[in-house]
């Protein structure tokens, strides 16, 4: 990742941290969700609580099925299940 991709995700985490405005963000079922751009970058997520959410993995669109089951995975097993 570059430092101006890794900026533009950065930027996007704050407006979430500070405004709780997630952006361009869906449910992907099972508690996990995505935030989208329009290059087709994908960050995999979960939200626990109010206040604490779980980056989990992150990807392309064209990798997205892969990148779902990583996260589902890792979702799994932090939660403990």
């Amino acid at each position: 990742m570059t430092i101006k991709e890794q900026l533009k995700v950065d930027t996007r985490l704050e407006r979430i941290k500070n405004f709780e405005h997630f952006g361009d963000a869906k449910s992907i079922g099972g508690g996990l969700a995505k935030l989208r751009w329009t290059n087709g970058w994908r960050v995999y997520f979960v939200k626990q609580r109010t206040t604490i959410i779980l980056l989990l993995t992150g990807g392309h669109k064209n990798g997205q099925k892969k990148d779902i089951e990583k996260a589902r995975i890792l979702a799994q097993k932090h939660s403990g299940n």
